[in-house]
């Protein structure tokens, strides 16, 4: 028999009683001990749970397992016990194996229970073993070339941080830990071609990590240069070339009397070509070519240098604008802003030399006349009227120049009686002004009066009709409704803001006092700006592009300017008694004025109907006649020798230019800063045709709007119930 190295309290006690009687003990207290478990294996899944086996005994038990993934409970016992076992998740990739030991205290009898539990599996596709995820969305994100920011899901149950590993591209939070979002933002790409950033979100504590890709487009290889042609004359001289690119490039010419500053270059820059004197006949070219070879790009840029005895008259007719005046005496002027010349030669065989001075006080000089070309001796002679604040000065004394350059974008001339050289620089071709009829849906006009235009290019057409007034908006798609409606009948002349206001007079008793100046807000509100007893019958309206100053004419019982600011009006110039006088404040005269305008520079124009001339105002008051001289009629001219009949409507474009709706005449007329009438369209016969300057009709046109630079004017051709757009081609 085995001996048992373990002792119980309870055979310690037999033992110490047996002494105590005298009496003798047993001598094996374990003879009848049993032990037996119903289960000596046990199986678990790798994601770990609970499991129980019943043990049957008659003696104390101690319960151990032999991994710590593996518990079990109770860990001691007396008789019969129902053990809990309970397993961890595997967070391993293979099965595993624990065993649970079950004995006796005293007795040396003992019983072993197999533990397996299979391989661990991760609790999803982003989760590692121990159930710790994370995942994003989208993992490619694509970006435009002017670069912006959008946005990725993170879907985690952890701490996390995010990173780029480009500085164009930046990520925002840097840290957060759980659910959450991260703002991606990637900078305009001015590079050439496409890039990648690899935003990496993770967690380091557990090893887990997403990439998502980032991708932007850039640009396109290019290069562009300006001018891609250029006619230069006989002497020696520069000029500058002007190259767009985003990449590399390198220049060269083919001709050593051309020479290119740099040869190369990166991105944009500038290139200054300098041409040698030429002494030779005929006309002699350059090639100057810009090449990348990395991206196969090419461009050229041809060069024309004149020769002695070439002159192509072809290039003449213009807007020329002077830029330098060389007398024979040493002294040179160089023309800027404060002093123009413009010298526009005409293609039948006419001229005109404009003197522009920035001073409003400065005389404005223009000739006109006949100019006659010798192409065989490179000359041409001016003779005609020689005009000073639109009064003949004097006339000319036939002059005649010799031209020693002429290309389509220089001219130079010499006074053969004086020897001063002008130079010039060619400002503007001679445009024609095409006619066309707006083609508009949703009414149909039976008197169009005025027209104004929006910054977003809706056109706003003042409609005058037996049962009262309407203001229709046209979208720039040619649709057509309502903006306001009055019962009122009255002519309905309007004005626009800076903002987009559009003022309107209505004139509905004038002889008891009853008219007034509406305002309507680009939402279609409607406010009285002013009404009765400040003006005697309205004739025609305009504001300043702040909107806080507004100018209306009055003409039905007297005959003035009023200015209203601040809810107060006051007599600019003008009064009660008609007449046509110059003359500051209410001395000046006028004879029912209708159309205001306004130029730049604050001076006000206004289409004085019955003196049938455009008068101009200065800011002080000072009244002058820009042209016309009372008498109806027509003629272009320089100012009073110009003749209009019945001038309702008036407009300015940004550099000065006045353009009239010449009611009685059927024609659009423009004047210049200088005082120079001439026709912009309209036969003189009352019609309805659509064409090319005077070839094209209206009939009495009222309204005019035109754009800043004077390339586009809408006309409301009143009698031929519709709209008409002039584009100075």
């Amino acid at each position: 028999m085995k001996t048992n190295k373990l002792i119980s309290f309870r055979n310690l006690c037999c033992i110490a009683l047996c002494v105590a009687l005298c009496t003798a003990c047993p001598t094996d207290s374990c003879k009848d001990a049993k032990l037996r478990i119903e289960e000596n294996s046990l199986e678990f899944s790798g994601s770990g749970g609970s499991s129980s086996v019943d043990v049957a005994s008659n003696v104390d038990l101690k319960v151990s397992c032999e991994e710590t993934w593996c518990t079990v409970s109770p860990k001691t016992a007396i008789g019969n016990v129902t053990l809990n076992v309970t397993v961890q998740r595997n967070s391993t990739a293979t099965p595993r194996v624990a065993k649970i030991t079950v004995q006796s205290v005293d007795c040396g009898i003992s019983k072993e229970i197999v533990v397996i539990q299979k391989e661990g599996q991760p609790v999803g596709p982003d989760c590692d073993l121990n159930g710790n995820c994370l995942n994003v969305t989208p993992v490619d994100l694509n970006f435009e070339q002017s670069g912006s920011s959008n946005t990725v899901a993170v879907t985690s149950n952890v701490s996390w941080t995010a990173m780029s590993d480009q500085q164009w591209c930046t990520v925002s939070p840097a840290n957060s830990s759980n659910n959450g979002t991260v703002n991606i933002t990637v900078a305009e790409n001015t590079g050439v071609g496409s890039r990648i950033s690899i935003v990496t979100i993770r967690d380091n504590e557990h090893s887990l990590s997403k990439d998502i890709t980032v991708t932007q487009a850039g640009n396109e290889p290019a290069i562009a240069v300006s001018p891609e042609t250029k006619e230069v004359g006989s002497a020696a001289s520069s000029f500058e070339v002007n190259v767009t690119a985003n990449v590399t490039w390198h220049v060269a010419s083919d001709q050593s009397w051309c020479t290119v500053s740099p040869a190369t270059g990166n991105g944009n820059g500038k290139v200054t070509v300098s041409i040698a004197a030429y002494t030779g006949a005929a006309n002699r070219i350059a090639k100057l070519t810009f090449v990348n070879s990395e991206y196969g790009l090419s461009k050229t840029v041809i060069v024309t240098q004149t020769g002695q005895n070439e002159v192509n008259f072809e290039y003449f007719p213009g807007i020329w604008q002077a830029v330098k005046l060389e007398q024979s005496n040493g002294i040179n002027i160089i023309y800027d802003e404060n002093i123009r010349i413009l010298f526009t030669v005409n293609d039948n065989g006419t001229f005109t030399w404009e003197v522009l001075h920035s001073d409003p006080n400065a005389l404005k000089i223009v000739q006109t006349g006949s100019l006659t070309v010798s192409e065989a001796a490179k000359t041409f002679v001016l003779s005609g009227t020689m005009y000073a604040g639109g009064e003949v000065l004097m006339q000319m004394t036939p002059i005649t120049y010799l031209v020693t350059e002429l290309t389509n974008e220089s001219l130079v001339i010499t006074d053969l009686s004086s020897n001063d050289k002008f130079s010039f620089i060619k400002k503007d071709k001679i445009r024609n002004a095409r006619v066309s009829t707006v083609s508009i849906s949703g009414v149909s006009f039976t008197f169009t009066s005025d027209v104004v235009l929006d910054a977003t290019g809706n056109l706003y057409v003042s409609h005058l009709a037996a049962q009262g007034n309407s203001i229709y908006r046209v979208t720039p798609s040619g649709s057509a409704s309502v903006y306001f409606s009055s019962s009122i009948i009255s002519s309905h002349q309007m004005s626009i803001d800076g903002a987009g206001n559009i003022y309107v007079v209505e004139n509905f008793d004038v002889g008891n006092g009853k008219f007034r100046v509406r305002r309507i807000s680009p939402s279609g509100a409607i406010s009285t700006v002013i009404t009765g007893g400040v003006m005697s019958g309205f004739g025609g309206v305009a504001v300043n592009s702040s909107g806080d100053i507004l100018y209306v004419s009055e003409y039905y019982h007297a005959f003035r300017l009023q200015r209203i600011s601040g809810g107060s009006s006051t007599v600019l110039a003008g009064s009660a008694m008609a007449g046509m006088v110059d003359g500051v404040g209410t001395a000046a005269r006028f004879a029912s004025p209708r159309g205001i305008a306004l130029d730049n520079e604050g001076n006000i124009y206004i289409a004085d109907q019955n003196n049938h001339a455009i008068r101009k105002i200065t800011p002080s008051g000072r009244v002058t006649t820009l042209a016309g001289n009372g008498t109806a009629g027509y003629a272009d001219g320089v100012g009073k020798s110009a003749r209009f009949n019945q001038p309702l409507a008036i407009a300015v474009d940004a550099e000065g230019n006045v353009y009239v709706s010449d009611n009685y005449n059927h024609r659009i007329r423009k004047i210049s800063p200088a005082g120079l009438v001439t026709t912009v369209a309209g036969s003189g016969t009352a019609g309805n045709l659509n064409g090319v300057g005077v070839s094209a009709a209206f009939n009495r046109p009222y309204g005019l709007w035109v754009d800043p630079s004077g390339n586009v004017i809408y006309v409301a051709d009143a009698y031929n119930h519709n709209i008409r757009r002039i584009d100075m081609e």
